[in-house]
């Protein structure tokens, strides 16, 4: 079983259905990652209004993905690209919004994670789901984990919120996960992406603020 890398931003995929796998397309056009980098910093130069050259730390990026994606498997060159693109453009965009490295740890995921507000909600990149899928460059899937171990109220279980998640033999915490693509054909999705994954967050933050759950946070 696999997510269906279907939707733009993606709307809650905990009950998935099978990845209906195409044809590889061929090696030349597998790999778009270099156009989706220069984007972003296209975009960056129009937004600050800077001209001339590329700055030298987006140059380093662009070289070194290009060199790890013609030398590695589509496994792993998806996955350098996916952390590439979150390293310089998600998480940077994300902190402008006031959102800071969480100090949790998720059970599965050994990336950290980000945080927002009361720091009760915690935002982590999935890296891993889809990696081996030929358009796995183009998305990736987001989890929103709630490091406790409680009991939440029925209107807050589900796939539209939080369903749970095993953290160890004796407890379990809650998540909601989301598919993020941000790109789609030929258009890129960041800006629309980043909007959407903030939106999320907010929304199932004030959820649960909402609910008696919160009470048991405290």
């Amino acid at each position: 079983m696999g997510f269906e890398p279907t939707s733009p931003f993606g709307h809650g995929i905990s009950n998935p259905t099978p990845y209906q796998a195409r044809r590889p397309p061929p090696l030349r056009m597998r790999y778009p990652r270099i156009k989706i980098l220069r984007h972003y910093i296209n975009y960056r130069r129009a937004c600050q209004g800077r001209k001339g050259r590329l700055p030298p730390i987006f140059k380093k990026v662009i070289k070194r993905t290009y060199l790890l994606i013609l030398s590695l498997n589509l496994k792993e060159s998806n996955e350098i690209f996916r952390r590439a693109i979150i390293k310089a453009y998600f998480e940077p965009e994300l902190q402008k919004m006031d959102y800071r490295k969480s100090s949790a740890k998720h059970p599965f995921i050994t990336e950290d994670g980000l945080t927002a507000g009361q720091d009760v909600l915690h935002l982590f990149f999935d890296l891993i789901t889809g990696n081996d899928y030929p358009d796995g460059d183009e998305w990736f899937t987001i989890e929103y984990l709630l490091p406790y171990s409680i009991k939440l109220p029925d209107k807050l279980k589900g796939p539209d919120y939080f369903t749970t998640i095993m953290a160890s033999e004796e407890k379990h915490f809650w998540r909601h996960r989301e598919l993020i693509r941000f790109k789609y054909g030929k258009s890129k999705k960041l800006s629309e992406s980043l909007e959407f994954m903030n939106k999320k967050y907010r929304e199932l933050a004030k959820a649960l603020h909402d609910s008696s759950a919160i009470d048991l946070l405290k």
